[in-house]
């Protein structure tokens, strides 16, 4: 959700400066930027900021993110953002198939071993391989 506007030119250093601040929060679409033109009347300086969560606003390069969410009336703190939770059915799903998954491999390995010593195992203890050693004797 968009909370923060600011006004800018593409000229201007001050404005360069402030969006280079903000990148993180433009990025994430906490802070949109607009065109000078755009900008309500009565604005005389660049870059130029509107809350619309407090209807404040703040002209000119902030010094800092907290300084700027604090002249708009901001809590630097939530205005972070924070990804939602993943639901705990979400974690459960995962683990069952990530389980399930682990004993599928398991099941086919053992069916895979079983199948390749089974053909050596009953040639060794044949009655006629131990026909054979007993007339050696």
């Amino acid at each position: 959700m968009q909370q923060i506007i600011i006004y800018s030119m593409d000229s201007c250093p001050f404005c360069i400066k402030a969006k280079e601040l903000l990148k993180h929060e433009i990025d994430m679409g906490l802070v949109v930027e607009k065109k000078a033109t755009a900008a309500p009347k009565g604005v005389t300086g660049f870059p130029h900021f509107e809350s619309k969560k407090t209807n404040k606003s703040h002209t000119g390069l902030p010094s800092s993110k907290a300084d700027l969410f604090h002249s708009l009336g901001h809590n630097s703190e939530n205005f972070e953002f924070k990804p939602k939770s993943i639901p705990v059915w979400v974690w459960i799903v995962l683990a069952l198939v990530l389980l399930s998954g682990i004993v599928f491999g398991c099941v086919e390995i053992f069916k895979k071993k079983k199948s390749t010593l089974a053909p050596n195992l009953t040639n060794a203890f044949s009655y006629t391989s131990l026909n054979r050693s007993n007339n050696f004797m």
